[in-house]
């Protein structure tokens, strides 16, 4: 068996391969020339690890001109938006829930 280290790209790569593949991992190894036990380590490691989520915007529009009071809302991690007190309610739940969901 080749001793080359990979990356974790390349192992990566190589599990979500070899779960598109019908072979067992024993077949699955030794086909691409790696130790079984090293296949299992990464492919063990490799799903413990949260699955990455997309990131996305809200784009949010207003025809409201801005005033000087504002309403100020933290969002965890010191994350802090500051925003005129007329916005609309289902654009601060979107703009939050995204912030949550990114992790904010």
């Amino acid at each position: 068996m080749a001793h080359h280290r990979k990356s974790r790209a390349k192992w990566l790569a190589l599990i979500q391969e070899f779960e598109q593949s019908k072979e067992t991992q024993t077949e699955f190894a030794r086909r691409h020339r790696v130790r079984v036990s090293t296949f299992r380590k990464w492919l063990y490691q490799l799903r413990q690890e949260p699955a990455e989520e997309e990131v996305r915007f809200v784009e949010l529009t207003t025809d409201i001109v801005q005033t000087a009071a504002a309403v100020e809302i933290t969002v965890g991690r010191g994350v802090m938006l500051r925003m005129s007190p007329e916005i609309k309610p289902e654009h601060v739940v979107a703009l939050v829930a995204g912030l949550v969901r990114a992790g904010c």
